[in-house]
This record gives structure tokens, sequence and C-alpha cells, in this order.
């Protein structure tokens, strides 16, 4: 519990050794597609036709002070 809440914490593999702390909040938070779903043709093997779907995305932050980077900590 903290002050502004129950936080739930979640380690990434690519932090290791890092210095800096980022929070959000996924209520304030979406998914913004670029470009929509696309559809390619991939070269065909045998009696099979390939496809792949393409999309392009990001994560949209709805409300800039439901975040939060916490920077320059030591152990």
């Amino acid at each position: 519990m903290s002050d502004f809440g129950e936080m739930e914490i979640v380690p990434h593999y690519l932090m290791v050794g890092s210095n800096t702390v980022f929070g959000f909040n996924p209520d304030y938070a979406a998914i913004a597609y670029l470009d929509g779903f696309n559809k390619q043709a991939l070269a065909k093997t045998g009696d099979s036709d390939k496809e792949q779907v393409l999309v392009d995305c990001t994560l949209e932050m709805t409300s800039e002070n439901a975040h939060f980077k916490i920077a320059d900590l030591t152990a």
C-alpha cells in the first residue's frame, strides 16, 4: 500500500541494472492503431498460400498525471 493506493510491482528482465523505475496506470492507457491491420501475401510453397498480418500500434497515455518515472536510484 502506498500514498497512491495499492500498486503491483512487476520487474522486467530488460531493466536489470537500471536505476530508473517507470509506473503506469492501465486505466489511463490505451492502444492506438497507427495504420490499422494490413494483410500481405507471402511466397507460395507447394499448394499452400501464405499471408502475414501487419499492424502498427503504440501505447497511448490518456492522462499524463496517472503515470510516473523515478530516476537516479541507487542500491
